[in-house]
């Protein structure tokens, strides 16, 4: 697989959170580039999943952090007709405990709710000293309320997605506030998507921008 990638004339880079930004690290070091993270975070339009098709790629690197989302993208992909080789990086290339561990003086507990996920985090989640399962359906990944919001909450989503794609974290947001709900997502499908998906809760607010530093 790693021969197939070093043999591309062009490789094409989808994803631009965290794990695309770390594989554009990469790719820097290359003569050519195509789109870089100073661009997404000038918030410059980015390339919709449809536009694919238009650089046709040697190959395709799916650049996400679960295997649930790279299994929706490559099947979005397949259903363009695109008969490039798939390349799935792993989530782990991005050690996102290490990240934690960082700022674990930094945490604030009171923000959590009393659940099995503050208990772990307590007793040494951070530090490899408890084991906490987060392996778990998608869905409840958001349902399951790590985070407390409350009615008066102002929400921030950055990376909302929709419910077309495979979730849309706003529609769970919207059950625990009343104030407003600044949903950023910067892929212009997702973007239409979630407009449509939210139309009728005045309080959301869909930006088609990536949130960055």
């Amino acid at each position: 697989m790693t021969k197939k990638i070093l043999d591309a004339k062009r490789i094409l880079l989808y994803g631009t959170g965290e794990t695309g930004k770390l594989f554009m690290n990469i790719c820097e070091k290359n003569n050519k580039k195509y789109e870089t993270y100073d661009d997404i975070l000038a918030s410059k339009t980015l390339g919709s999943l449809q536009e694919v098709r238009e650089y046709d790629p040697d190959f395709i690197i799916i650049c996400s952090q679960t295997q649930m989302h790279t299994d929706s993208i490559k099947l979005k992909i397949e259903s363009l007709g695109l008969t490039s080789d798939l390349y799935v990086p792993s989530h782990e290339l991005v050690d996102y405990i290490r990240m934690m561990m960082d700022v674990a003086d930094k945490i604030d507990y009171e923000i959590f709710e009393e659940n099995d996920f503050l208990v772990a985090l307590k007793n040494g989640y951070l530090n490899f000293g408890c084991e906490y399962c987060d392996s778990g359906a998608f869905d409840s990944w958001y349902s399951y309320n790590e985070i407390k919001v409350d009615q008066n909450d102002i929400v921030i989503d950055c990376g909302a997605s929709c419910a077309e794609i495979h979730d849309s974290t706003p529609a769970y947001f919207v059950r625990a506030t009343t104030n407003t709900i600044y949903a950023f997502e910067p892929e212009p499908t997702a973007y239409s998507f979630l407009k449509k998906e939210m139309k009728d809760h005045t309080n959301v607010k869909v930006l088609n921008y990536a949130v960055g530093e």
